[in-house]
């Protein structure tokens, strides 16, 4: 079973009505005070044993101990992702908004575009396109902006939104703009024509992600708790809650919607992280103190590598972006428990992962170092 069937993949206990102006916030207020516990409260857990073999750190002569990270980008980069190209990789200069990419083969590096983008502060890439939407700091405030490397051609989608999200076939993009009363979850072409109201919400600090064609999630807090919740959106402003009052909740869904990867902060752990399979309703421990942010899905939604903090713990409240711990690099099979150390982070080679990537060959794992803000490339 997959998101592409809609909302109907979940329960139908957790399926929540069509949400009008303002009623999120009371609707979930009303099912806390009523005592009714969300699946989220009272995780359908699987023992690890019960569902994959008991992690451990691999010693086997196959790991490439002996391999290192290397600097792929000459300066700090933003908005990396995947090329149309199989093992490129394409990416925003940071200071300058310079376009470029590389092939991971031969680390030739191209220029996609040498212009000097004034305010500019990040990008989203359209997928099986060469267009993107991007993030301007004006003189007004933030504005959004569509441009196509091929026609040359720029539409501004608007200003004032707090959260943006691309289709996974890039034709439309979701995002959210603050109201009178509330905030509006809208839908748009790419290039911001044919804007429709999906949805209007009380939630604060929203983010979005696009997993699969059908749905959307969101990330959101309460200014009553300290944790985020996160619920999937239908196009039809359906809303459903997956999990509520996370603290430190990262996540990331695989390529094709059928599991979600995500991790969180409790006292008595630290940031564990943990996978959600939609299918069977059922979450299950990795035993992996690391962040959903510093991994990565294979394009076989059941393998992912990690960078994962050698020696230093992730802090409660410091988000993933920002996390400055030396990693390893591991790799995990998530059916079998099989666990590979594949790099040895040590103090005198920084590396950090944020913001990582697997390659379409799957031969490469590609990151931005927290410590220098460059690209690195990884050999699988």
């Amino acid at each position: 079973m997959s998101l592409h069937s809609g909302l109907n993949f979940l329960p139908r206990r957790n399926r929540l009505p069509l949400l009008q102006a303002g009623a999120l916030s009371a609707v979930l207020m009303l099912v806390v005070m009523a005592g009714i516990a969300f699946r989220s409260s009272g995780l359908q857990t699987a023992a690890l044993s019960d569902a994959v073999a008991s992690p451990s750190i691999s010693s086997s002569a196959s790991n490439r101990v002996s391999a290192r990270p290397k600097a792929i980008s000459e300066n700090p980069v933003v908005s990396a992702a995947l090329g149309k190209e199989s093992d490129s990789v394409k990416y925003y200069e940071r200071e300058t908004g310079k376009a470029f990419s590389v092939n991971l083969h031969t680390l030739k590096t191209g220029i996609l575009s040498d212009v000097r983008l004034p305010g500019f502060i990040r990008s989203y890439w359209l997928p099986y396109s060469d267009k993107v939407v991007s993030e301007f700091q004006d003189p007004a405030g933030i504005s959004y902006r569509s441009f196509d490397y091929t026609t040359k051609e720029t539409t501004t989608i608007g200003s004032d939104i707090t959260a943006l999200a691309v289709s996974p076939d890039g034709r439309q993009v979701a995002y959210i703009k603050p109201t009178k009363e509330a905030s509006a979850l809208f839908i748009s072409d790419s290039d911001g024509a044919n804007p429709r109201s999906v949805m209007t919400t009380r939630a604060q600090e929203a983010r979005l992600d696009w997993p699969v064609k059908s749905a959307l999630a969101m990330a959101s807090r309460r200014p009553d708790r300290a944790g985020t919740d996160l619920s999937v959106v239908g196009l039809d402003g359906t809303l459903t809650m997956l999990m509520s009052n996370r603290e430190n909740l990262e996540f990331a869904w695989s390529p094709d919607g059928t599991r979600l990867l995500y991790s969180y902060f409790t006292p008595e752990q630290g940031v564990s992280l943990w996978y959600h399979e939609i299918a069977s309703d059922v979450d299950v421990p990795l035993g992996i103190a690391t962040s959903a942010a510093k991994c990565a899905w294979h394009h076989a939604a059941f393998i992912i590598t990690c960078g994962v903090p050698a020696k230093s713990s992730l802090g409660r409240d410091v988000p993933a972006e920002r996390s400055a711990t030396v990693d390893d690099i591991v790799t995990l099979n998530i059916d079998t428990g099989e666990q590979s150390r594949l790099y040895g982070g040590t103090s005198t080679t920084l590396v950090g992962v944020i913001e990582p990537m697997v390659s379409t060959s799957e031969n490469y794992f590609v990151f931005t170092n927290v410590f220098d803000r460059k690209l690195y490339v990884f050999p699988l």
